[in-house]
């Protein structure tokens, strides 16, 4: 029986799993702590045995378990933009209360101006808030000028890898379903071969099956044989 059909696509699966998991136990450990690497390779096996299967449904199945297995990696690929974003969005609402905070101390300074008219004393408390409001400000000009986008060169690999993740996971499921094929297709050849055995035996037990009738047939040939050399 050849193997060379199996060989490739055997080893294809293996690769294309262990590095699946590389990428994935780092999420499922920070999911379930030491639990997290059985998590991975049981959801993946499950998978690939869901897969194997010829049923429609079971695949389907399968595909979601696939899913779930690809989410860790995914997830943990895309760390760089899911923290840029996250700092991004920190910085924004960092600037809107800086915003409404120097809009509330130029009220406040106003408020004290105006009472400088009437009363002195007033500059001390003028200036404390000019202070603040020159900080605030200084604070928005930083904000504001710094960028939030990923560099392109992080962005770029975070595309690649999440590419070749997905090649990968097509390849694996391809993979063992070639493999699922190729024995599913052995199997009914085993089958028919074993049928033509069967059927071949049996013509052979009818050739040399010799029946009663034969056998009656046969004695009354020998008995009148016998009477015609007595007569």
């Amino acid at each position: 029986m050849n193997n060379h059909r199996l060989t490739f696509p055997i080893l294809l699966v293996v690769a294309c799993t262990v590095l699946i998991q590389v990428h994935g136990w780092q999420f499922w450990i920070d999911q379930a702590g030491a639990a997290g690497p059985i998590w991975s390779v049981v959801l993946e096996a499950c998978a690939l045995w869901l897969w194997w299967h010829s049923s429609r449904l079971v695949r389907l199945v399968g595909a979601l378990g696939t899913l779930v297995v690809l989410s860790g990696p995914l997830f943990v690929l895309s760390q760089p933009a899911i923290q840029a974003w996250q700092q991004a969005q920190a910085q924004h609402q960092e600037a809107v209360a800086l915003r409404a905070e120097i809009a509330s101390l130029e009220q406040t300074r106003s408020t004290f101006v105006a009472n400088s008219r009437h009363r002195a004393g007033w500059l001390p408390a003028i200036e404390r808030t000019q202070a603040r409001i020159e900080h605030a400000q200084e604070r928005l000009r930083t904000l504001t000028g710094q960028r939030h986008d990923l560099p392109i060169q992080t962005l770029a690999r975070i595309i690649i890898e999440v590419l070749g993740l997905l090649v990968v996971v097509v390849a694996q499921v391809s993979a063992i379903r070639h493999v699922s094929q190729v024995v599913a297709e052995r199997r009914a050849q085993q089958a028919k071969e074993i049928e033509a055995r069967e059927a071949a035996r049996r013509e052979l037990d009818k050739l040399f099956d010799f029946s009663p009738a034969v056998e009656i047939a046969d004695e009354q040939l020998f008995s009148s044989q016998e009477v015609n050399s007595n007569a």
